[in-house]
């Protein structure tokens, strides 16, 4: 008979797992967790000039499903509404939920005109002029402004003589 080799016994072990992702793939999930969208989170949202929130918000980051309370600002009809986190981790819209209070109309200027810059509502603006030939008496434009739990033209329609 010929002779025998003796044969080694090497335990079997699994293939050892690469220590890195080929094409940087490694790289690509740490940015992904990094980012709040790969957790489902809004940032914390963003100043609104005719809402508040009924609430301190002290967080930066905001969980899917949370909703978040405001209320109108003065000047504005109140009103309590809510934004939600949505699931592409973006708020709901909160446009449209708070409506601008209306000073009302303003008289004619007689022997003048007037430049109404938009409407007669919180934040808009009017400037008044005389026909050629009158003199301004009195203040050349006024605002909408907040008065108390209201809102009213800061100055008098001026006169034209």
């Amino acid at each position: 008979m010929g002779a025998t080799s003796p044969r080694s016994r090497e335990p079997l072990l699994p293939p050892a797992f690469p220590t890195f992702c080929p094409g940087g793939a490694l790289l690509a999930v740490l940015v992904l967790l990094a980012l709040p969208a790969a957790w489902g989170q809004c940032q914390s949202p963003v100043h609104l000039t005719f809402a508040m929130p009924t609430e301190l918000i002290d967080k930066d980051e905001f969980p899917v499903g949370t909703s978040l309370k405001y209320k109108c600002r003065l000047g504005y009809y109140r009103r309590v509404f809510s934004i939600t986190c949505l699931q592409n981790s973006v708020w709901s819209s909160p446009e449209n939920n708070c409506r601008r209070k209306s000073c009302g109309s303003l008289p004619e200027l007689i022997n003048g005109k007037m430049d109404i810059n938009k409407d007669t509502q919180f934040g808009s603006t009017v400037n008044y002029f005389c026909n050629e030939g009158y003199r301004l008496i009195g203040k050349s434009s006024a605002a909408c402004v907040i008065s108390g739990n209201s809102v009213t033209w800061d100055n008098d329609p001026p006169i034209c003589e």
